[in-house]
């Protein structure tokens, strides 16, 4: 990890607007200080880490359409689905 980014750094998923390019987003966000860690192109979407605070300033940049906390999703084990 980046040793810029803090401990309160979090996961985040970032929507592309469907007129850009999703590498020329990650390349902005990367520029603004996001921890890049996938870009996902047939999805338009880019996961990455950055300070909780930044994500506002994030939302702005030119082509992101979005930006959310990253939820983690885990399937039920079978004790837990009967």
């Amino acid at each position: 990890m980046d040793p810029q980014l803090s401990s309160s750094a979090v996961d985040l998923l970032v929507t592309v607007a469907d007129d850009h390019a999703p590498s020329a987003v990650a390349a902005r966000l990367r520029e603004a200080g996001m921890e890049v860690t996938e870009v996902l192109e047939a999805l338009g979407t880019i996961s990455g880490r950055a300070p909780a605070a930044s994500a506002p300033r994030l939302a702005l940049l030119e082509g992101v359409s979005a930006v959310e906390p990253a939820r983690r999703v885990k399937a039920l084990d079978e004790e837990e689905q009967a």
